[in-house]
């Protein structure tokens, strides 16, 4: 899944390279990609919970853990190419597994399954 989503971002790279500056010239584009943005993100804590009903995930601690630990993964996922290349990165598929890398770390302390008998795949 991990890898999928960050494949997308590739795809569409342009949007995500220039989304601030294409969202504050055009209030229907913003509009539509807050919505959007927003449904999305609705979706992945539900998919959170669900690994967590599921025993893929252990339940973080404290109130609103779930939400706080599906915004941090958010925040990576939906940024990690703009945050790279602005750090002079050189973008392709080497950036791509380390923002999967960055966000498989971010899950880890949650994780149910022990390390040796997870697959390969994110």
């Amino acid at each position: 899944m991990l890898r999928g989503h960050f494949q997308a971002l590739w795809r569409y790279r342009f949007f995500y390279r220039e989304m601030v500056a294409l969202a504050q010239r055009d209030p229907g584009l913003r509009a539509r990609y807050r919505r959007e943005r927003g449904r999305g993100y609705k979706n992945f804590v539900r998919l959170v919970n669900a690994f967590v009903r599921g025993g893929v995930l252990r339940m973080p601690d404290g109130p609103g853990a779930i939400t706080k630990l599906a915004l941090a993964c958010w925040v990576v996922a939906e940024f990690w190419l703009p945050f790279a290349e602005l750090g002079g990165a050189r973008l392709g598929q080497r950036r791509l597994e380390e923002g999967v890398r960055v966000l498989r770390r971010i899950l880890q302390p949650y994780q149910s399954i022990p390390p040796s008998t997870r697959g390969s795949s994110a």
